[in-house]
């Protein structure tokens, strides 16, 4: 039995009756007169007497305020440095539309992979996590891949495996957009202009050639390094490249570096490098417009749409000599002593187009039924009472229109790029690295997940249902 504790006095007794109406007849006789029953100075006194006991009690029973506030405070940080991924394989994302159309993508799992990483590999790996999660497979409408021979092999590749699956629905499945739209940009076929820059960029010694730039007071500082691959960082050189081409010029001169020198000054590669410069960073900024989170498929292939129409234009106008659109190529031409070369950049961007086309001629087969998605009601103007068209599907009664919910649904859980996984291998790259002492497949995954997730955890729920210690 426990412990009665007396409020007017610091003393403890057993808490039976005999002793606690011994207690107060001994000790507090006089309590009834100086606080008679039902009066307020006695409500009062009961009231400070209980404060004082609780006070008494926390210092025994759970932790100070500040100590609540610490622990949150630890849990944040700890937070904090998991999302800038600070001193962690295949990733599956997931892309989640629920009963009122709102939108989830988050992380499903981190999958490493031992030894192989052929398609039946990758299949029995996630066909193994998605049993041991009870994950209702049925719900799959559509796979985005990179592209690469292990996913998309006819016969033993993952998507293929999927397919012959029974448990597996029928599922759409496509390339990454934005995969496709880097391989399309590969297709210029002018590979010689961009390896003549990028070993000039890598044979300036950038010490001497930061110390001409600032005598020359230019505003660009030194070239970016290009890293293969990543046609960003290749339109980023050329730009830059461009816009220091005079001090590039100079400093070779005075390094005697001829051969670079007699390149510059050669009116072919010249008009050759204008029109690079200016195609790629068309080409950068429709990548640019394709990544990022949240991206609905209809958006990325307007984009690419939009991007193919435009070539049709610049095809037109670089024939006819306009060259409004290609200011870098406008101005090179406006002082060359050669002809302009219309149809050698006629037939790149011709070449370029039909490789577009080509590449993004699957989303054919789905863009009329997302577009009906996006805009349900295009012929109607309704902007008055939706301010966006796909916002109505909410309000729409199921009852009525199930199948179309349905078709509704699917479409926006299309993923329409691989820029997610892509981030996050990124992020693994850099938590995977050597100051990492102890590294297990649990860990890089939980590290990963806290760094890449949209979700932020309810902190004070956790620290309540903690046994925070007291300090002593």
């Amino acid at each position: 039995m426990g412990k009665a504790s007396a409020a007017l006095q610091a003393s403890v007794a057993l808490a039976k009756k005999g002793n606690v109406e011994r207690h107060f007849k001994m000790l507090h006789s006089k309590t009834d007169t100086d606080f008679p029953l039902k009066s307020n100075l006695r409500k009062q006194k009961v009231q400070q007497l209980k404060h004082m006991l609780l006070t008494q009690q926390k210092m025994f029973t759970r932790p100070a305020e500040k100590n609540i506030a610490t622990t949150v405070a630890s849990y944040r940080v700890s937070q904090v440095i998991a999302r800038r991924k600070k001193p962690f394989e295949d990733a599956m994302f997931v892309r989640m539309v629920f009963s009122d159309f709102e939108v989830k993508e988050e992380l499903v799992k981190i999958i490493p992979l031992k030894g192989h990483t052929r398609g039946e590999d990758i299949y029995s790996k996630v066909k193994e996590y998605l049993i041991s999660e009870n994950i209702q497979i049925q719900k799959l409408v559509s796979i985005t891949t990179d592209g690469a021979p292990a996913f998309t092999g006819r016969t033993n590749g993952f998507l293929a495996l999927c397919r012959k699956d029974s448990s597996f629905p029928k599922f759409f499945s496509y390339h990454c957009i934005i995969h496709q739209q880097a391989l399309c940009a590969k297709f210029l076929n002018m590979n010689d202009v961009i390896k003549t820059v990028i070993k000039i960029a890598h044979s300036l010694q950038r010490r001497l050639f930061r110390e001409l730039i600032e005598e020359l007071e230019l505003q660009h500082g030194e070239l970016p390094f290009h890293t293969e691959v990543r046609w960003l960082s290749k339109g980023k050189v050329l730009y830059r490249f461009n816009q220091l081409l005079p001090a590039i010029l100079t400093f070779l001169k005075e390094r005697n570096e001829e051969t670079f020198v007699g390149i510059l000054e050669d009116s072919n590669w010249l008009q050759d490098f204008a029109f690079l410069v200016d195609i790629t960073e068309k080409l950068n900024d429709l990548n640019l417009k394709l990544q990022g989170k949240d991206k609905h498929i209809l958006e990325m292939i307007s984009e690419v749409k939009a991007f193919s129409e435009k070539l049709t234009l610049w095809e037109k106008n670089v024939m006819r000599g306009e060259l409004k659109h290609f200011p870098t190529l406008n101005k090179q031409i406006e002082t060359a002593e050669i002809p302009y070369e219309r149809e050698r950049f006629f037939n790149i961007i011709t070449s370029l187009k039909e490789e577009f086309e080509k590449r993004f001629s699957d989303f054919k087969r789905i863009e009329l039924v997302c577009q009906f998605v996006l805009f349900p009601l295009s012929n109607i103007n309704v902007e008055e009472s939706v301010a966006d068209p796909i916002n109505l599907w909410p309000v729409v009664p199921n009852e009525k229109y199930p199948h179309l919910i349905s078709v509704a649904q699917q479409v926006k859980a299309f993923f329409p790029s691989t820029y997610l996984c892509e981030s996050t291998f990124s992020s693994m790259n850099f938590i995977k690295n050597k100051y990492r002492t102890r590294l297990t497949d649990d860990h890089l995954d939980s590290c990963i997940r806290h760094g890449v997730t949209n979700y932020s955890p309810d902190f004070k729920k956790i620290v309540d249902e903690s046994e925070c210690q007291v300090s002593h």
